[in-house]
């Protein structure tokens, strides 16, 4: 990957990233370790920071069997092939919600942090429905993602 000025690498994820958008971190440091991981943002740039939830391929964390430690999240599933973004099966995971800074974004886009691409309209929309019948997502959340 190829560092971006900082000032450049702002006025992207300002202008250009939105909802649908997916971004892949390279090394995240996450509860347990550092992984590639990826992101898909929820919202546009809200107060300088966008709301994003993070997919996985680690699917046998959902669903039933002795692996099922996140049996309870609210998630989207995305089969494999359903998009040319997520090559396996993915779970959007949308207990996992976290509030990314443009500032804090801005200086690894390029170096850690690449856009991959933007999910379907048809996918965002499913998306869009999953957060309205969500339990563990607050009121306040929900009302921030629905409005883009």
């Amino acid at each position: 990957m190829i560092s971006i000025p900082n000032e450049m690498a702002i006025k992207h994820l300002r202008f250009s990233c939105g909802k649908g958008d997916v971004l892949f971190w390279k090394n995240f440091s996450g509860k347990e370790k550092s992984r590639d991981s990826y992101f898909v943002l929820l919202t546009g740039c809200v107060d300088n920071s966008f709301l994003v939830a993070r997919a996985t391929a680690q699917i046998q964390y959902y669903f039933n069997g002795s692996f099922a430690k996140r049996i309870e999240h609210d998630i989207v599933f995305i089969k494999s092939g359903e998009t040319q973004l997520f090559i396996k099966d993915t779970i959007i995971d949308l207990t996992w919600l976290r509030w990314f800074s443009v500032d804090q974004l801005a200086g690894l886009l390029g170096v850690n942090i690449e856009k991959r691409g933007r999910l379907s309209k048809d996918l965002v929309e499913r998306i869009n429905q999953d957060v309205k019948q969500a339990v563990t997502i607050s009121e306040r959340y929900q009302k921030i993602i629905l409005q883009f």
